[in-house]
């Protein structure tokens, strides 16, 4: 592949996210290479000489950026990054240097050479103009947009899930997938409050400690089967109402929605790693976030096509896969209905199918498409189409 492929690719993204491309358009803020010469000025244009950035962002009318595109077959964007510096200090008001070969993106700050840095986690994808302007208007690598109890909440989550983690051991339920779907049950219905589907949470905290188990098992469950057309969350394992009652103190206080998305995905993948690695004969093998990203930007799957994951687990490949198609398209009701029911599909033969279906309504819903089956199966195979997964 060559770097117009890399320039297409880099297009698109910055479209994507709030980018005017089109020169034709008077809010047009994005320039490549011979176009931005009208915009620059005579100094820089002679420092530059004849060459030019590859895309040089503006915003009103002064430029704050530049991207370097390179082949995706180019190993390290080290070099990308040093002539996009150059290039920065000959324009004079450039504060941030991108690189990108398709596979990754870097983000420098010119003055500091250092990484940029969103809310504690280094900037590996393109900025949006009003997010970019931040690091600008700041003249900083390091931008945060929570509260500092937040950032707080957030150092401590860890150990909070592995509290949990020890409340449910002292029921005797297993390590595993056994009681990570104990956990997830709880968890589940905390963030589902948060984003104002449902007040099932907030119901269970205000109930007796001596009906919090009926009401679990004999009004929660039912009420998401009928919501959801499937099971969402099992029954309950846990017997004492002090354990239930420790859970949801330690969780109640929490805003977890608050804390930055992929934060609080390392935390709770970490306690699921933590608790998958034991009794895993299954074979099952939890893929560290960043891995899902990239094997999904890779992909690169677009609207009107389907994605299958046939041993979706925790449904990580399948939630990244929607929100990076519904990030492609304006969500109108037609294409909502596309992403939820006739776009993401998914198998998982343990009861972690649960799971899978719970982050794909908090992510929006498609939950309909994951299956608790045994997708090695030639009868599943075959109703599925014919045999070829």
């Amino acid at each position: 592949m060559s770097e117009a492929y890399t320039t297409h690719y880099i297009s698109q993204r910055l479209e994507q996210t709030g980018w005017v491309l089109d020169e034709s358009n008077p809010n047009c803020n994005v320039f490549q290479q011979q176009s931005v010469k009208s915009r620059l000025s005579p100094l820089a244009l002679e420092k530059l000489g004849r060459k030019r950035p590859d895309f040089t962002l503006y915003l009103e009318n002064r430029p704050i950026a530049v991207i370097e595109a390179k082949k995706p077959t180019t190993r390290t964007l080290s070099d990308a990054i040093g002539q996009g510096v150059d290039y920065a200090k000959c324009i004079g008001e450039i504060s941030t240097v991108f690189a990108c070969n398709v596979n990754t993106t870097k983000a420098i700050h010119v003055d500091t050479g250092n990484p940029l840095s969103l809310n504690g986690i280094e900037v590996k994808a393109f900025l949006s103009p009003q997010m970019l302007r931040r690091f600008y208007s700041e003249n900083t690598y390091a931008v945060s947009t929570l509260p500092k109890q937040v950032l707080t909440d957030r150092k401590s989550l860890v150990s909070v899930f592995s509290k949990l983690n020890d409340a449910l051991r002292t029921e005797g339920i297993r390590a595993g997938i056994e009681r990570f779907t104990e956990f997830a049950n709880f968890l589940f219905l905390k963030l589902l409050s948060e984003h104002k589907e449902d007040d099932l949470w907030g119901k269970l905290v205000r109930e007796s400690d001596d009906n919090l188990v009926t009401y679990l098992n004999h009004t929660v469950r039912p009420h998401l089967l009928k919501q959801y057309g499937g099971e969402v969350i099992g029954k309950t394992k846990v017997t004492n109402p002090n354990t239930i009652r420790k859970i949801l103190s330690t969780l109640n206080p929490l805003q977890l929605t608050a804390i930055d998305e992929d934060i609080k995905g390392l935390a709770f993948e970490q306690f699921i790693q933590q608790t998958t690695d034991t009794q895993n004969d299954l074979g099952e093998y939890f893929t560290p976030r960043h891995i899902v990203r990239f094997m999904v930007r890779l992909l690169d799957p677009q609207y009107g096509e389907t994605v299958y994951d046939p041993y979706c687990g925790t449904g990580g490949f399948l939630t990244e896969s929607f929100k990076h198609i519904g990030q492609t398209r304006r969500l109108t009701h037609d294409v909502s209905e596309t992403l939820k029911s006739k776009t993401v599909f998914g198998g998982e033969i343990t009861t972690t199918a649960r799971i899978a279906k719970m982050n794909m309504i908090l992510f929006g819903d498609g939950h309909s498409g994951v299956i608790q089956q045994d997708s090695l199966d030639l009868t599943v195979r075959k109703k599925r189409g014919g045999g070829g997964i």
